[in-house]
């Protein structure tokens, strides 16, 4: 899912494999239904966000209880990325629980 029209060009590049779907979208507002994804990827995005922790929320809401979740940012030592990393952290450890 991305929000840029480029997503558009990328579907039409790899519409020979199965089982990759792409959408546009704002990840922030995923309209998907609870737990669907056995797999999030969210690539240096979720800090962009005007809002990280609620588009946290939503992600984590899309994945399938036992489902992976990778998610990539960049290690610079900011406020906004060490209260992400709180956030995440508490998230995990919320997850964990319920395994």
């Amino acid at each position: 899912m991305d929000i840029a029209e480029s997503v558009i060009e990328a579907a039409d590049r790899y519409k020979a494999i199965k089982n990759l779907i792409f959408i546009k979208g704002d990840i922030t507002k995923p309209l998907f239904k609870h737990e669907v994804f056995d797999l999030v990827i969210c690539d240096q995005v979720l800090h962009h966000t005007k809002n990280p922790p609620e588009t946290l929320k939503e992600l984590t809401r899309i994945l399938k209880m036992g489902g992976e979740f990778l998610l990539m940012f960049m290690l610079k030592k900011h406020y906004q990325e060490n209260l992400l990393m709180n956030i995440l952290e508490k998230k995990l450890q919320i997850c964990h629980t319920k395994n």
